[in-house]
């Protein structure tokens, strides 16, 4: 006589465990998705403000420099002041009168 085999603990069984993996995945999944949404919000906000600070060095060094032009300049007129005359002016080259090739 053929004994008759109780499968419906067996099915209920390995219905809870495909629905426990495909929880586990769905959750895995949505805290990955998560976490890299944070982290790329995370860098933009770093790059705004590396921005920011550039930005505030690139105006502190235009201020300073825009103070010291006028410092600058009169110091590039002593140093042309101390020049001889003879080597602002170029003789003609040798090829001036040569004719192109």
């Amino acid at each position: 006589m053929a004994h008759s085999v109780n499968l419906l603990p067996w099915r209920r069984q390995h219905y809870v465990a495909r629905l426990r993996l495909w929880c586990v995945v769905w959750g895995a999944s949505l805290l990955l998705r998560a976490s890299l949404a944070t982290i790329a919000r995370w860098v933009f906000w770093q790059e705004g403000r590396i921005n920011e600070l550039l930005l505030t060095a690139e105006n502190g060094r235009t201020t300073a420099l825009a103070a010291n032009i006028p410092q600058l300049q009169q110091r590039q007129r002593q140093q042309q002041a101390r020049l001889p005359r003879w080597l602002f002016y170029t003789s003609p080259s040798p090829r001036a009168g040569a004719p192109e090739r």
